[in-house]
């Protein structure tokens, strides 16, 4: 069990805030030796479990609550048999919005933050994350839920109470297919209910982001999943989406090290916009 380096003190009250998604959520390809080094990281508890499909003993995770941080590279499964892509593009591991996302929210004079993250890289929603399967399309989601409680049973011990305050879900690239996109809004209001109850979270905020640029304009339903996110995030007022447009790439696929960190800004601009209006 990791050791948290945070100080605690019991009844303290934190806001929790989830990260899921799909490769780009992960971090796949921002750089850990390329973040901007920040002591206030060390105040905000962080919880994760990343890498690559099926969740399993081969993730990145944090085996309990540490500090925020970047991801160390964990135990990917070589020959890369069944494993979509490794847990991360370097050694050295990764990072996903979670840190300019905790590092905004700071500057804003928003303190008591904890995450908790459960992503996966190359999942589609219907594929990995449907919230009412005990099969294989049910894995993803069935982690974030198991690696929520546990954070939250094991914050509990230590006299830590939460409230939970958001989702940040980045994903939508693997479902830009003839075959998922024109489902996708349907599964993702599906997911934000599914979640708020399964975590008794009536109230949660969903912040929706993708890739916009994914394949560099090849992949012509891009936009109907950019649509889709709009969609789900017009019918509710809880839900808001987060153009990402503007953020730096590494590839045709995933933001660079300067653009995830720019995209966890606009999620925490994004969620206290929404939590401002009345």
């Amino acid at each position: 069990m990791m050791l948290v380096v945070v100080s605690l003190n019991a009844g303290e009250k934190r806001d929790l805030i989830l990260v899921a998604g799909q490769s780009n959520a992960v971090g796949y390809d921002a750089k850990p030796e390329e973040l901007p080094e920040d002591g206030r990281d060390r105040q905000v508890m962080f919880w994760f479990k990343v890498g690559d499909p099926p969740p399993d003993k081969h993730d990145s995770m944090s085996d309990g609550w540490t500090h925020l941080r970047p991801h160390p590279l964990g135990n990917p499964k070589k020959p890369r048999k069944d494993r979509q892509y490794g847990n991360f593009a370097q050694p050295s591991g990764g990072f996903g919005p979670e840190i300019g996302l905790a590092r905004t929210l700071l500057d804003k004079g928003k303190t008591n933050l904890a995450i908790v993250k459960a992503a996966f890289s190359g999942t589609g929603i219907g594929r990995d994350w449907n919230p009412r399967s005990e099969g294989e399309d049910g894995v993803c989601y069935r982690a974030l839920v198991a690696e929520t409680h546990k954070a939250i049973a094991a914050a509990e011990k230590q006299g830590i109470e939460f409230r939970l305050r958001a989702l940040v879900w980045v994903q939508g690239e693997s479902d830009a297919n003839a075959g998922n996109v024109h489902l996708y809004a349907g599964r993702m209001a599906k997911l934000i209910a599914a979640l708020r109850k399964d975590l008794n979270a009536p109230d949660l905020i969903a912040l929706l982001a993708v890739n916009t640029r994914f394949l560099e304009g090849r992949n012509k339903l891009m936009p109907l999943i950019v649509a889709s996110q709009r969609e789900v995030a017009a019918k509710d007022q809880l839900v808001t989406y987060v153009d990402t447009s503007k953020c730096t790439i590494a590839n045709r696929v995933h933001f660079d090290s300067k653009g995830t960190l720019e995209m966890g800004r606009l999620l925490a601009e994004a969620l206290l916009r929404l939590e401002s209006v009345d």
